[in-house]
């Protein structure tokens, strides 16, 4: 029977239409299980308060206060609404006999208008990038501002794309990846996309890795998955093949190995495999500007948001926003971007992988039950794509 107990400590920072709230949650349970059953009840507290990885000074603190106050001035000249979080979460977790410490953090900033548009980033929060959180809130309030205006005062026009290169942000090859590919190599969705799987192709350039190591301070995970198993790095795509999947059980694995994937959202739940950092390695000597001088003709994806994928047929959608590419420079805005394809042969279409690798943190569901994850890589690139989106001429 494994035997598995839990604390956590969530700061919660809030500031919503001039009112700052602050909340500390805490959540202390056991969960016992073998293959037959399980129950779970409150346990004591594993923390000694003071033994939070993650913590704000309130100095800080103060100063953020002053700063979100100064932007929401501002941003109500627009007729916008302004939102901002910070939250802190750390854990601790025991496994029979093994102990972890875990913690993550960001700082969420929204902005929207009259007609339900919403533009959201979240910054990864650590604590050596705390001192310069201001400027990050900035440039993130800078663009979406600006796109929030452009929206409201340009004219737009959809245009598709049919066979056109596409350009990669890191943020928007990391949610590419995860939410095509990433997903559909996790065991128990394995299963339905195993029957087309001998048909993908898949360049030769493409390396995908999913583990934890840099990356703790993001994810929220440390030295062990929720099943007292090492985490360790998978190499998920080499060679163009597919080199192995995100199995909870030996025999789903490629090698009989397990890499530490076994995740749950808390000790109510049991644990279904899940992706932890999902990364796109680097191949060409490039970055991003580099990248995009090599094209007269393109379509740069900045931002991914939404995707899903048929894991029957290999069809997918994936939404987002970015710019025009004319004459190796980035021009019209394009909001509402999709991009439609078909995994089996679209991943053989990378034409450049760059080396400025950036990961970033976010939320994934995944049945009912929502984890921390990470994923990025460098600028790439891929040909003959087919994209739609609303341009606005600037």
């Amino acid at each position: 029977m494994t035997i598995y107990k839990q604390s956590v400590i969530e700061e919660n920072y809030t500031f919503m239409e001039d009112d700052w709230n602050f909340q500390i949650n805490s959540e202390n349970g056991l969960r016992r299980e073998n293959a037959e059953c399980s129950n779970v009840e409150v346990y004591k507290n594993l923390f000694n308060f003071s033994e939070r990885n993650l913590t704000i000074d309130q100095k800080i603190v103060k100063e953020l206060h002053k700063f979100i106050t100064s932007i929401y001035q501002e941003i109500k000249r627009y007729n916008l609404k302004f939102s901002y979080q910070m939250l802190l979460h750390n854990e601790k977790i025991e496994i029979d006999t093994k102990y972890d410490d875990r913690s993550y953090g960001f700082a969420r900033v929204v902005i929207s208008d009259g007609a339900n548009n919403v533009y959201m980033d979240d910054i990864t929060l650590v604590n050596d990038r705390k001192q310069n959180l201001q400027n990050e809130i900035y440039k993130v309030v800078k663009t979406n501002l600006n796109t929030a205006k452009l929206k409201s005062t340009s004219y737009s026009e959809h245009v598709c794309f049919d066979h056109k290169s596409l350009i990669f942000s890191n943020q928007a090859i990391g949610y590419f990846i995860h939410e095509i590919l990433g997903h559909m190599l996790e065991s128990d969705f394995y299963i339905g996309f195993q029957l087309i799987s001998n048909d993908i192709k898949i360049s030769e350039k493409l390396m995908v890795t999913d583990g934890v190591k840099g990356f703790e301070d993001i994810i929220g995970l440390n030295t062990y998955d929720d099943m007292g198993k090492e985490i360790k790095e998978i190499t998920l795509v080499s060679n163009g093949k597919i080199k192995n999947i995100l199995a909870d059980k030996k025999e789903d694995s490629f090698d009989h190995k397990l890499y530490g994937v076994s995740r749950r959202n808390d000790y109510h739940f049991t644990v279904i495999p899940r992706m932890r950092a999902t990364v796109v390695q680097p191949f060409d000597h490039l970055c991003k500007e580099e990248i995009i001088a090599k094209y007269n003709d393109a379509v740069f994806m900045e931002k991914a948001y939404i995707g899903n994928v048929d894991p029957a047929t290999g069809n997918y959608s994936v939404f987002g926003n970015g710019f025009i590419v004319r004459g190796g420079m980035l021009s019209d805005k394009i909001l509402n971007l999709k991009i439609s394809g078909n995994i089996l042969k679209d991943l053989d279409h990378f034409e450049y992988i760059g080396n400025d690798v950036n990961v970033v943190g976010s939320f994934c569901v995944k049945f009912d039950q929502t984890a921390r994850v990470a994923s990025g890589g460098p600028t790439v690139s891929l040909v003959d794509m087919n994209m739609e989106g609303d341009v606005y001429r600037v």
